[in-house]
């Protein structure tokens, strides 16, 4: 099998397939402008060592909600060159931020036009930093097929990329899918083969919904013993929830990923399931 690949689909651009980039060779380049001592995006928590500060959190929050793209691509920047690792940016800062927004919204702190324009910029942050993390991977043994998935009609999916990146690093082959319908989830179950299908649920009032379209994947799915994982705070707090929605296992972060889908892959592989040649 070759090395992992990624694909997006853009729901702004009608459903078309986004290429990932060149992710080649472990480097992590960051086109910004240089962040100086005396910036006001000087990182806050630089002096307490290889991690994010709470206070980065709040400044960084502030400036995916400023007036243009600049403000938090540097500050990320900043946070890199002070040493804090990928792994920490995406789990301590990106993750926190989304979270942070999706509360704005759901208290109207925020308008939607600001929610979109700040999520824009944190699926950008991850794209970017995703060069330097998946390219600085040791080799090992390639993995298999998995497909994302937001439920249809979620807005909020930055935790999809950012798990998307953990799965690219450890080499597999990964599509994230922001469907519209149920409709369009089937049809990319239904046309593709995928070893793992993965949701995230971020409340419980979601989780009858989450059952159904893990029913319907398990329905029309082209490889008929795909295995189902759930991620999100609602199933680590309450993990009886993952057999109740009918789904095979779960992630507790997005660094857990990769080892739970490889924990079921192994399990399809042990029943003669695994993936096709090609």
């Amino acid at each position: 099998m070759a090395g992992p690949t990624a694909e997006a689909v853009n729901p702004d651009a009608g459903g078309s397939t986004v290429p990932p980039g060149d992710r080649g060779g472990p480097r992590l380049s960051i086109s910004r402008p240089a962040v100086g001592a005396d910036s006001d995006v000087t990182p806050l928590g630089a002096h307490h060592g290889a991690a994010v500060h709470p206070a980065d959190r709040d400044r960084f929050l502030e400036l995916v909600l400023g007036p243009d793209d600049e403000g938090s691509a540097s500050y990320v920047d900043a946070l890199v060159r002070c040493g804090v690792p990928v792994g920490a940016i995406y789990m301590e800062l990106l993750a926190p931020t989304a979270e942070a927004l999706g509360r704005m919204w759901a208290e109207d702190a925020c308008d939607f036009l600001d929610v979109t324009l700040a999520t824009g910029r944190l699926q950008r942050a991850v794209r970017t930093l995703g060069h330097g993390f998946v390219g600085a991977a040791p080799g090992g043994v390639p993995a298999g097929r998995v497909l994302l998935s937001a439920m249809p009609g979620e807005q909020h999916t930055l935790g999809l990329f950012i798990v998307a990146e953990y799965l690219l690093r450890d080499g597999w082959h990964v599509r994230v899918l922001t469907p519209d319908t149920s409709a369009e989830l089937a049809a990319a179950v239904r046309d593709g083969w995928y070893d793992v299908v993965g949701f995230s649920a971020a409340c419980d009032s979601r989780l009858l919904a989450l059952r159904h379209e893990i029913a319907g994947v398990r329905r029309h799915s082209r490889n008929p013993h795909v295995s189902l994982v759930v991620g999100g705070r609602i199933f680590v707090e309450h993990p009886e929830l993952v057999a109740r929605v009918g789904a095979d296992g779960t992630a507790t972060t997005a660094a857990d990923a990769p080892g739970c889908a490889r924990g079921l892959l192994g399990v399809a592989a042990g029943r003669g399931h695994g993936s096709p040649v090609g």
